[in-house]
C-alpha cells in the first residue's frame, strides 16, 4: 500500500524541475571538482562511445617498419608485429540524491523545498567527486568495477591481482613485465634520494625529459601530495614563480616546473609525482550512459525485508539514482613518469 507522503504533485513537479535545471551543471561541477580531471577535460580528453564490451585503445608507439635502403633494394611492407590496441574494461559508478516523506513535510514551503533539493543534489556531487579521486590515483582498482588510476596506468609493476601474483602485471590486455613490452612500460624513477623541493624539482626535469625519448612530445601536467607541492613551492621564495593562470582562476593551486604545471592532490599518493602527457591519457564513458540521473521516483521506494521472508515492503521516500559507466585508458604508456619514495 502506498504511504502518503503529503503534497505529493507539488513535490514531484518540484523534484522534476529541479532535476531539469540541475543536468547540465551536475556533471560539470563534478569533472571540473578536482585538477586532474578538469586538466583532462581543459584538453578536450574526453571520449564518448556508444558501447562494447571493453574500451579499445588503438596504441601509438614508434616501432613499424622502416630501414634505409637502396636503389635496386626490396622494401618491406608487412603487418606490425606485436600490439596494437590496449583493452580496458568498463567501470561503473553511481550515486544518488534522496529525500523521505517527512522531510518532505518538514520542508513543504517551495523556498525550504528548493534548499533541501540543491543541498541533497551539492551532497551527491561532492561524494562523486571524493570517489572519482580515490580511484584517480589508486595503484590498484577497488574492485573490478573502479576506474582505473594513474598509479595502475603508470606503473611497471601494475595490473590485476593474478597477474601481480604470477611476477608480472598486464595493463590494457599487455604484459609490463620488465623487459618485456618496453613501448608499453612507463618512466618510473627512484626519488628517495631527493630530500628538498629543489631535488623534486629536478627530479620532475629529468623524468619529464626521459619519457619524451629526447623529442618534443612531453608530458604537460604533474600531480603530486600536498607535502612534496609545498616542499617545492618554498623552493620558489628567492625565484620568480610562474603558475598555469587557467588553473589557477579556475581555484587550483600550482607551481610551472620544467614547464607544465604541478597540482597537488589530496588522494594522490604520498611521496609520489605522476607526470602525465594529456595527448595520451583520456576519460571514455558510454554516451547512453554518463552521469545519467533516472528522474525521482513518484512511488515510496522498495524497501529491505526480512531474510527468509517473503513479504517486502516500503520506505517513505523518493530518489534520483546518477549512473555512469566509465574508464581511465592510455594509448601511449611511455610519455607519461612516475617519481615515486618522495621524502621531503
Amino acid at each position: 500500500m502506498a504511504v502518503n507522503t503529503g503534497r505529493n504533485a507539488d513535490w514531484d513537479g518540484l523534484m522534476s524541475s529541479t532535476l531539469e535545471n540541475i543536468r547540465g551543471s551536475f556533471a560539470d561541477n563534478i569533472w571540473n571538482g578536482r585538477p586532474l580531471h578538469r586538466w583532462l577535460f581543459e584538453k578536450g580528453r574526453r571520449r564518448m562511445v556508444s558501447g562494447g564490451t571493453e574500451i579499445v585503445e588503438p596504441l601509438v608507439y614508434a616501432d613499424g617498419n622502416t630501414a634505409w635502403y637502396g636503389e635496386d633494394t626490396i622494401i618491406s611492407v608487412k603487418k606490425t608485429d606485436g600490439h596494437s590496441a590496449a583493452a580496458f574494461p568498463w567501470a561503473g559508478l553511481y550515486g544518488s540524491v534522496f529525500i523521505t516523506g517527512r522531510e518532505k513535510l518538514m520542508n513543504s514551503g517551495k523556498e525550504q523545498a528548493i534548499n533541501l533539493l540543491e543541498a541533497r543534489v551539492t551532497q551527491a556531487e561532492e561524494t562523486m567527486k571524493s570517489t572519482l579521486s580515490t580511484a584517480a590515483f589508486a595503484d590498484t582498482p577497488a574492485s573490478a568495477d573502479t576506474m582505473l588510476g594513474l598509479g595502475y596506468l603508470i606503473n611497471n609493476a601494475a595490473g590485476d591481482a593474478t597477474a601481480v601474483a604470477a611476477g608480472h602485471g598486464h595493463v590494457g590486455g599487455i604484459d609490463t613485465s620488465v623487459g618485456t613490452n618496453n613501448f608499453w612500460q612507463s618512466t618510473v624513477v627512484d626519488g628517495s634520494a631527493y630530500t628538498t623541493g629543489e631535488h623534486v624539482r629536478k627530479g620532475i626535469r629529468t623524468a619529464r625529459n626521459t619519457a619524451s625519448d629526447a623529442g618534443n612530445d612531453r608530458c604537460d601536467a604533474a600531480f603530486t601530495d600536498l607535502s612534496t607541492f609545498e616542499a617545492v613551492e618554498d623552493s620558489f621564495v628567492q625565484q620568480v614563480r610562474y603558475e598555469d593562470v587557467n588553473s589557477a582562476n579556475a581555484g587550483f593551486e600550482n607551481v610551472e616546473v620544467s614547464k607544465m604545471p604541478l597540482f597537488w592532490d589530496f588522494d594522490c599518493t604520498a611521496g609520489t609525482v605522476f607526470g602525465i602527457n594529456s595527448k595520451y591519457l583520456q576519460i571514455v564513458g558510454h554516451q547512453d550512459r554518463f552521469m545519467e540521473h533516472s528522474g525521482f521516483t513518484t512511488n515510496p521506494v522498495d524497501g529491505t525485508y526480512t531474510t527468509g521472508s517473503s513479504v517486502g515492503g516500503v520506505r517513505d521516500a523518493q530518489y534520483d539514482i546518477i549512473t555512469s559507466l566509465l574508464q581511465m585508458t592510455t594509448r601511449n604508456r611511455r610519455r607519461h613518469f612516475r617519481i615515486n619514495g618522495l621524502t621531503v
